[in-house]
């Protein structure tokens, strides 16, 4: 089940200070942030006077730094993918001999995880771990391309598609 973040709930020295903090001129601090989600989010941005994706951490507060500020608790879409080929990180062109078996692998970061997918010469498979047995260079040479996607659902309904992939090319040698 994925839930988007239902309240964000923010501390300062295991004070809440949802939703306000007032301090003294000159002070330093942290502001650490939760909200109850599956998954948890990954990344907490705070905005305010100084800007986006600022800080979570203050020393020696100014009066110029007064003001409103806003956290948001964001999730991120998958990254470009890492390929394996038998354990070895591969991009490009890879040579194969004919008759050898292989074992592709991708892997990505994102949160919520990603779901996986393969297109490749010999049709298609939706695993992070594709084996290939008996490569055969007239129905195994070509491209190997792995699809990464995860859905990323806010507290407000809506929801946002991430999506990235990488391929490469597998010839005879």
């Amino acid at each position: 089940m994925i839930d988007g973040p239902d309240r964000l709930e923010c501390t300062s020295n295991n004070v809440n200070v949802s939703p306000s903090l007032r301090v003294v001129v000159g002070s330093t601090f942290s502001i650490s942030c939760t909200a109850d989600s599956k998954p948890p989010p990954s990344t907490f941005i705070l905005s305010g006077p100084g800007g986006y994706n600022l800080p979570m951490s203050f020393t020696g507060i100014t009066r110029t730094q007064a003001g409103s500020y806003s956290v948001e608790a964001m999730n991120n879409p998958p990254s470009v993918p890492t390929l394996r080929v038998n354990g070895t990180a591969v991009q490009g062109t890879v040579n194969i001999i004919k008759g050898n078996s292989k074992v592709f692998n991708c892997s990505t970061d994102s949160n919520p995880a990603s779901s996986y997918s393969w297109t490749y010469p010999r049709g298609s498979s939706g695993i992070s771990t594709l084996r290939v047995a008996n490569f055969l260079h007239s129905t195994d040479d070509g491209d190997y391309t792995c699809t990464v996607q995860n859905r990323m659902i806010s507290s407000f309904g809506s929801f946002q598609n991430g999506v990235n992939m990488t391929t490469i090319t597998m010839a005879r040698k």
